[in-house]
């Protein structure tokens, strides 16, 4: 899929935001990109921007405990600025933000209060047990608070 035609499917209402999700991680595994993170603002009732980074899976960070626990510290590290992998995915950032929107929208995306908000979404592929994407939803009213989580997996089920 173009980042062009991930953008206008981003953008329309009504769009199939699980299958939206489930290009992205596919756009991913086909780029080598093991997570992206995204967070987004929004002021009055819309969005404003959404900054995206992306991340490698250091699976030598992965450790046992002395009860034979599976300990996982540090375990994702961005991606340098020179990496390759960062090139082929820069064209689609533009469109990731838009999916990360229409995710927003889907659960109220904070800014239906005229108020604003904010949140962070996150696509994974690689370093856990399925591959994920998931929204926190943040709103202001006088303070920000938490408005919920929701999560959709590859295959666009959405929980």
């Amino acid at each position: 899929m173009t980042p062009e035609t991930l953008t206008n499917l981003a953008t329309v209402s009504n769009t199939d935001v699980s299958a939206l999700c489930a290009s992205v991680l596919n756009i991913m595994k086909v780029l080598g990109i093991d997570r992206v993170s995204a967070e987004y603002t929004g002021s009055g009732d819309s969005p404003e921007g959404c900054d995206v980074e992306l991340w490698r899976f250091d699976a030598s960070k992965i450790h046992k405990d002395d009860d034979g626990a599976e300990v996982r510290t540090d375990i994702w590290v961005a991606l340098a600025a020179d990496d390759p992998k960062r090139a082929a995915f820069s064209p689609y950032e533009q469109a990731v933000g838009e999916v990360v929107f229409a995710m927003s929208f889907e659960h109220w995306g904070g800014w239906y209060n005229n108020e604003g908000g904010h949140g962070s979404a996150e696509f994974v592929v690689h370093g856990e047990k399925e591959p994920r994407a998931s929204i926190e939803l943040y709103e202001y009213v006088q303070d920000s608070h938490f408005m919920g989580k929701h999560e959709y997996d590859a295959t666009g089920a959405h929980s």
